[in-house]
């Protein structure tokens, strides 16, 4: 693993595992099938949408960072709620960066001032406390708060994963930071958390590299996901040069090599950042699938995505972006694509 300087067998003792496909993968073409809000139509709007989950009932929360608010919709894009009371108290949302979702409960990270919230879907408040540094991922794991922080200048801070209990106290930390640009591995290594048969999965945003960790912090597995594809298709992307010189723009910008990813049905969908590419993993690290989002933009953004499974032979993507090729204007909203496999 690794694209200018070291490789992960000497950072990770022989963890990693190179996954280079051996054959092409399928492609296949989204059908596009609508897009929400539309201005004049809905009560609601999306100003900077950072982050969607999926509930129960296959309805989705998402957090907008832009209105310090959460905002509850269905399938066919109907508000169903939305809360949030702009203040730094409790019950409060200020600059909420992350959400996750389970068991009826949305837990909400803000970026300022380093808070971690929780409500359930009506919006009402449950409890929350501060964290030592900005989570810019949450996920559930068995009981437990697990955030992927980004620390900014400070110095000794060695771990990337910080687990927290209900009550506010740190009980575990874990996780080395990718280390190939000097003095830039915290930023490099901002990463996206999810919870999988309560194992945690870590994406990282910047470089293809997928980790799978015990609750406890125990690495169980390292992969390097198609390198050699990513680095011809995005050069720029890999060299450390590039870091050095976009060092305040990467640590305040959701830029990256991935943007988002969604684990579902044995696989893992991952959506590349500004491309119109969802890539689909088995659990291996193989590239089997190349989701192609038609019609869009070059260079458009998108911020999150999920999938609902309608039967063995269909998924339909609901994906957040900014492009302005379905409802005329740059405003962020949500495209509907259906996915119907050979």
């Amino acid at each position: 693993m690794i694209i200018i300087i070291i490789t992960a067998s000497i950072l990770f003792f022989g963890c990693s595992q190179d996954n280079e496909p051996n054959n092409k993968p399928e492609i296949t073409e989204l059908t596009f099938k609508t897009s929400f809000p539309v201005a004049g139509k809905q009560e609601w709007y999306l100003a900077i949408p950072v982050s969607m989950k999926i509930d129960d009932n296959n309805n989705f929360f998402i957090c907008d960072v832009s209105q310090n608010k959460i905002l509850h919709i269905n399938q066919k894009g109907t508000l169903i709620k939305k809360f949030g009371r702009v203040g730094r108290g409790p019950g409060d949302l200020f600059n909420p960066i992350a959400l996750y979702y389970k068991n009826d409960t949305i837990y909400v990270s803000e970026g300022i001032p380093h808070w971690i919230k929780w409500f359930d879907t009506k919006g009402n408040y449950i409890n929350g406390f501060k964290v030592l540094y900005v989570a810019k991922s949450i996920c559930m794991v068995n009981d437990k708060i697990y955030t992927s922080i980004l620390p900014r200048d400070e110095t000794g801070v060695t771990n990337m994963i910080f687990v927290y209990n209900k009550k506010g106290e740190l009980i575990n930390k874990f996780g080395e930071f990718l280390d190939f640009v000097p003095n830039l591995s915290n930023i490099i290594s901002r990463s996206l958390l999810l919870n999988h048969n309560n194992k945690l999965y870590v994406l990282f945003a910047y470089y293809p590299v997928l980790r799978v960790y015990s609750p406890e912090g125990e690495l169980l597995r390292e992969l390097t996901l198609n390198k050699s594809e990513y680095r011809k298709k995005f050069p720029d992307r890999y060299k450390w040069e590039n870091f050095k010189k976009r060092k305040d723009s990467i640590a305040s910008s959701p830029s990256g090599l991935f943007s988002s990813y969604f684990i579902a049905d044995n696989y893992i969908f991952i959506q590349l950042h500004n491309d119109n590419l969802i890539d689909q993993y088995d659990f291996s690290g193989n590239l089997v699938r190349r989701f192609i989002i038609p019609d869009v933009t070059e260079g458009y953004l998108h911020w999150d995505f999920q999938i609902v499974k309608e039967n063995n032979y269909e998924y339909t993507f609901f994906i957040i972006n900014a492009d302005s090729k379905h409802l005329g204007n740059d405003a962020p909203h949500i495209d509907v694509y259906t996915a119907k496999l050979k």
